[in-house]
């Protein structure tokens, strides 16, 4: 007969009190060897009959509505009812050992199991006890850890074999059996992510990159090692919805800034690279410009009537913030000059007037020696279009020639001082090249002309007179090119005849207000302190808080507004020019489709990104050779010519220009 009961790895008394209560003790009973060999480790011993967690438990313990959990009596009647079948079997569950049988199937088995002696009868569980308190509890994993973490022995007994307490705790009010992957992972919330997604706009706008650098494979995969959790916005998301808040915010700014101020509008004319005719408007307050936008004219022609349609459009749309335009300036062309006499004639309270550096450009120009420059940009552009020229020079650390343009203010002298560094280079290279044979007929006319003109030192001086005659006027641009220069920095460089035109427009705004400026020259102290008339006051103290300290009863009214208004007049559109610049840099060949709307506002978003106006603004070029051009002492001199030597002038404290 079979044996009736297989015990596998129980205590002592557990064996005693199971085999007291048995009712047949000849097949209950056990020989010494038996004995002894329940004690021993079998090749069994990792094998605890506890069925999986994954395995249907319909006909468990807890789910049997017959079950109701008893006292040990109750077991053990339980036991003896079912003493004479094979198929009962009493598990006391114990941590696996490294020698056991690998389980075949079934997630690894709970440790909780490891407090509870289970006593099944095939699939069915007949008892589950907890080791500590003997009670009876449903084997189900879940209530197992419940009953665990109220059993107060359990928490007093030490964990057997240095084991860890194996409970899990749930995740949330789920149990561990039901934990899902993602309770695993990172969320991001919402108001985080659209903080993300403004940070990348801001950056995008800023740097001037292509709105499908979101989609670049490299660029994805930063993004996903910084954050994995994080989605990068499509390319139609970042130049749409992103840019249009980022643009409603500038405009918020912009509302700020000039808000109950008085400004000054600068307009002026562009084309894009596809050749459309565009007018663009800028705000200049307190030495700061803000651009405001610009508009394609479509089918419209370019006349003084449609700008002038433009210039009322602004205007309106600066009253709804309360800000005040005292002024308009425009560069020097026919179409503005004929908008200047609608805005006097239509808004005699605007002052109207032109580009001061561009109106210097153009004085430039006109005196110029053109046969001159004609042979300093043939020496030029040979040097610059030629692949073996420009090889040559760039070996001998020349620098590269440069090229007047209409359109780049100063230019023409940028030319002309570049062809007097390279100058001595421009001869080696020449020459050299005169020696080669390997050469056609039309290159060796087109070396020999090159070198009768460098070799030439009548021109070589020529030109060089010809920078000092145009240092003041060089000077003058460049001073008045800063983003802080008002049409005041002009005074000093004015005749006694322009003066004089200055106090007869004067005079025209009121007797009074002549009468003002004479106590000024005179220095009245009873309009003007000394202390205010002191040079270092003067210099230090804004012009408009300058005004405004002066004795207001002395004064006329509404003078100290008309002065201050004079002082926020910019010297010309070099601001707006910049923008420009910005524009060109936005409608690039690649960036063709992007259109002039959308163009516009993410000049705007740059500008106000870059804080212009008040950081990184472009100052007025150090030109060292104009400090004392008019000095005939100090001589900085031209290395590399042989036997000739150029000169400009220079400060005994500036440094040697490395030629």
């Amino acid at each position: 007969m079979a044996q009736s009961y297989r015990l596998v790895s129980m205590d002592s008394q557990e064996i005693r009190d199971m085999l007291d209560n048995s009712e047949n003790e000849t097949d209950s009973k056990l020989t010494y060897m038996e004995s002894i060999d329940l004690f021993r480790p079998s090749e069994h011993e990792n094998e605890q009959m506890v069925p999986d967690e994954d395995e249907d438990e319909s006909s468990s313990l807890s789910q049997d509505p017959n079950y109701q959990p008893g006292s040990d009596s109750e077991v053990e009647a339980s036991l003896s009812e079912n003493r004479n079948q094979d198929n009962v079997e009493i598990v006391t569950n114990t941590p696996k050992s490294g020698t056991g049988r690998k389980r075949s199937r079934g997630r690894p088995q709970n440790q909780v199991w490891l407090e509870f002696i289970t006593v099944t009868r095939g699939k069915n569980f007949i008892s589950n006890k907890c080791k500590h308190c003997k009670e009876q509890v449903s084997a189900q994993s879940s209530r197992m850890e419940n009953h665990l973490k109220k059993c107060r022995k359990f928490n007093k007994t030490p964990v057997s074999q240095g084991l860890p307490t194996p409970i899990s705790p749930p995740v949330g009010k789920e149990s561990a059996a039901t934990t899902k992957i993602t309770n695993f992972m990172y969320k991001m919330l919402p108001r985080t992510k659209d903080k993300l997604d403004e940070s990348l706009g801001k950056f995008i706008y800023s740097a001037n990159l292509p709105f499908n650098v979101v989609e670049n494979e490299y660029f994805c995969k930063f993004v996903g090692l910084l954050n994995p959790s994080y989605v990068l916005p499509k390319h139609e998301t970042v130049g749409g919805f992103l840019l249009d808040n980022e643009f409603k915010r500038t405009e918020l700014e912009l509302t700020k800034q000039l808000e109950n101020q008085k400004v000054v509008l600068a307009q002026d004319g562009w084309s894009t690279i596809q050749q459309e005719p565009v007018i663009a408007h800028s705000a200049i307050c307190n030495g700061q410009s803000f651009f405001l936008g610009a508009e394609a004219t479509g089918g419209s022609p370019k006349t003084a009537e449609f700008c002038y349609s433009l210039f009322e459009k602004q205007l309106k749309q600066l009253e709804t913030i309360n800000c005040e335009v005292v002024g308009l300036v425009t560069d020097n062309c026919n179409t503005m000059l004929a908008l200047q006499n609608l805005v006097k004639k239509n808004n005699p309270n605007v002052i109207v007037y032109g580009c001061s550096p561009h109106l210097l450009n153009l004085v430039g120009q006109h005196y110029t020696n053109k046969e001159l420059m004609d042979k300093v940009i043939q020496v030029q552009k040979y040097f610059r279009n030629h692949y073996y020229a420009r090889a040559d020079l760039k070996s001998s650390k020349g620098k590269r020639p440069v090229l007047p343009m209409p359109v780049r203010w100063n230019s023409q002298t940028d030319c002309c001082l570049s062809y007097l560094e390279n100058n001595g280079k421009y001869l080696e290279i020449i020459r050299a090249r005169r020696n080669t044979s390997e050469r056609t007929k039309s290159e060796r006319d087109e070396d020999d002309s090159v070198y009768a003109i460098i070799s030439d030192t009548s021109l070589y001086d020529s030109v060089e007179q010809m920078i000092k005659l145009f240092s003041s006027v060089v000077k003058a641009i460049d001073s008045l090119q800063r983003e802080d220069a008002n049409l005041a920095d002009m005074w000093d460089g004015l005749t006694e005849v322009e003066k004089e035109k200055g106090r007869k427009i004067l005079n025209k705004k009121g007797t009074l207000y002549l009468l003002a400026a004479m106590d000024l020259h005179n220095s009245d102290a009873s309009v003007f302190s000394e202390t205010m008339l002191l040079e270092s006051s003067t210099r230090s103290i804004p012009p408009q808080k300058w005004w405004r300290a002066a004795n207001q009863n002395k004064l006329p009214k509404g003078f100290t507004e008309f002065a201050v208004s004079l002082f926020n007049l910019p010297a010309g559109t070099a601001s707006l020019e910049r923008n420009f610049s910005s524009l060109g840099n936005i409608l690039t060949k690649k960036r063709n489709r992007l259109g002039v709307e959308k163009a516009s506002k993410l000049c705007r978003v740059n500008q106000t990104l870059h804080k212009t106006g008040e950081e990184k603004v472009p100052t007025s070029r150090k030109r060292k050779w104009f400090d004392s051009i008019n000095s005939d002492e100090n001589i900085l001199t031209f290395s590399g010519r042989d036997g000739i030597q150029g000169h400009h002038d220079r400060d005994d404290d500036s440094d040697e220009e490395q030629v």
